[in-house]
């Protein structure tokens, strides 16, 4: 008897936004990045690839190196007032978990490369054009079962309006 697996279910939670302000020559986020291990997203309206998709095993340290390059770089904050940075939290059937520097998390087993999964969500679903070099081919569910994700704005971002939900078959891509 053939038994179908489950599905693998992934969860993109935006769970904080964050501008960028210089405030006396200094450029820090507010809020604060946070220390922990997730994706994020920096969009940036003032160009024509305005996303960037990637991953930290710690958001502060990937950032602080940043603000002090903004600053070094002379961006006034009209410079700044076009982005904003998304904190993602990743969950893979319910449990969270936390993307390295490589984008992938593991569970159930499963390897998910949730950074990948979300740069071709942004180029194929919503036709965006994103800066990433790497990780822009085509995203293949090589897995025997249906991959399902979410993404999720528990973070408030304006001008998105509920969830989003999407799904691929095995051997399909996007």
């Amino acid at each position: 008897m053939f038994v179908v697996p489950p599905p693998i279910n992934v969860t993109f939670s935006y769970v904080s936004m964050h501008t960028l302000q210089n405030a006396g020559g200094l450029v820090n986020a507010n809020p604060p990045i946070p220390h922990a291990d997730r994706l994020y997203v920096i969009y940036n309206t003032s160009t024509i690839r305005p996303v960037y998709v990637g991953s930290a095993a710690n958001g502060q340290a990937r950032f602080n190196p940043r603000q002090i390059a903004s600053r070094e770089m002379g961006l006034s904050q009209n410079d700044l007032n076009p982005i904003w940075i998304f904190i993602v939290q990743v969950f893979l059937n319910g449990v969270g978990k936390h993307p390295g520097n490589d984008g992938i998390v593991v569970g159930g087993g499963h390897a998910v490369d949730v950074e990948h999964l979300l740069i071709r969500t942004y180029i194929g679903h919503y036709n965006w054009n994103v800066r990433n070099i790497n990780k822009t081919g085509m995203f293949n569910n090589f897995y025997n079962t249906v991959l399902n994700w979410t993404l999720v704005n528990n973070a408030g971002i304006p001008g998105w309006v509920g969830a989003v939900n999407l799904n691929l078959g095995p051997g399909n891509t996007i």
